[in-house]
């Protein structure tokens, strides 16, 4: 009866996430269509939902693969400040990213689990400089992607997310 005991313990209780795709899967993260030109932004991302599958011992090669796709990023200036008398100016910037991300389990098949666009922000302030400004504009992309791919990786593993964050 310790040994029967023993079994049921290590067996688990039978519950498992409602969301959550095939249990044990390991997925190859790739990047899919970009629909924008920084690619700083797409290796982020594909970046960010790496390090949401690897801690779940989810991250593999081949097949099944996570496709992470950039749909947009959208800036608006935020804070505006009264420069005398010139154009008023920012006082900063935010970025934000969309992104979308679904599984392919075989080569030929059609895309299964969508996670749907989800967006991530990131601000920044302006810089003294255009160089700065530049810089603090990257940085600021760079984090708003990789948060962005971390709320992909959660979806995929079935975890809940909400689209804007």
């Amino acid at each position: 009866t310790l040994a029967g005991l023993a079994a049921w313990c290590l067996s688990g209780c039978g519950y498992h996430a409602v969301y959550g795709g095939s249990e044990g899967a390991r997925y190859e993260v790739v990047a899919g269509r970009v629909a924008t030109s920084s690619f700083e932004a797409v290796q982020a991302a594909t970046a960010g939902v790496r390090s949401e599958l690897g801690p779940a011992s989810a991250l593999g090669s081949g097949y099944p693969r996570v496709v992470v796709e950039i749909v947009r990023i959208d800036e608006r200036s935020i804070g505006v400040r009264d420069a005398g008398n010139t154009s008023p100016l920012a006082r900063g910037s935010e970025v934000v990213v969309v992104g979308r991300a679904h599984v392919l389990e075989r080569p030929e098949g059609p895309p299964g689990r969508d996670t749907g666009d989800l967006s991530r922000a990131a601000q920044f302030a302006a810089g003294t400089t255009p160089s700065a400004d530049a810089a603090a504009r990257s940085r600021a992309l760079r984090d708003a992607a990789r948060s962005l791919g971390k709320a992909l990786g959660r979806a995929i593993l079935g975890l809940p997310e909400p689209s804007e964050g």
